[in-house]
């Protein structure tokens, strides 16, 4: 376990046990620490956190000025933007399929002011959807084709109908009658 700090803010890199691998965790977003067994084959790792590989596929990303400042806290993103006009940028990181459910967190959490450019059909906001700075709830359902249906015949309408976000699951956004913007998910079944 290595513990640092950046920005401000305290990390610790530990082995999670449900990922099965060494991730980096936020101090402040600890609720409990217990003590556990040692994890698997941690000392045969050749290096404890690899988010970035030269065989995964590029992800690009074009961030706003505003993008570029909310993502100085994320540790493993900050340092592969590459400045632009403005006080944009571009983020290219190439991470396993295990880390984009983390990735896809990340830019719905920037909405608009993250597009993504490359590869296409990856998840994330690509074009407005719904006004920027406006909170965004998601719910989980178990068939977001039906609950869309359901939602259309009692007078919704969909905005962004059922997405893949590879390895992970599917999302999707509506409107209820009054307008109120509102997002579906559901995670991929888990081989187990």
């Amino acid at each position: 376990m290595h513990i640092h700090s950046e920005a401000g803010l305290w990390y610790c890199e530990a082995y999670s046990y449900e990922r099965k691998a060494t991730r980096v965790y936020r101090v402040d977003r600890f609720l409990d620490v217990k003590a556990a067994p040692s994890p698997p084959n941690l000392e045969d790792a050749a290096s404890p956190i690899v988010h970035v590989h030269s065989s995964f596929t590029e992800i690009r990303i074009h961030l706003t000025a505003r993008g570029v400042l909310r993502l100085e806290r994320e540790t493993y993103l900050a340092s592969r933007i590459q400045p632009q006009r403005d006080g944009e940028g571009l983020l290219s990181v190439r991470l396993r399929p295990e880390e984009y459910d983390w990735l896809v967190r990340i830019l719905l959490s920037l909405g608009t002011d993250a597009k993504v450019l490359a590869p296409e059909g990856f998840p994330g906001p690509s074009e407005p959807t719904y006004q920027p700075d406006r909170l965004l709830v998601y719910l989980t359902t178990d068939d977001i084709d039906a609950t869309l249906a359901a939602i259309e015949a009692h007078g919704g309408k969909t905005v962004v109908s059922k997405t893949e976000i590879p390895h992970v699951g599917w999302w999707a956004i509506f409107t209820d009658p009054a307008g109120n913007h509102i997002g579906l998910s559901i995670r991929r079944a888990t081989d187990s």
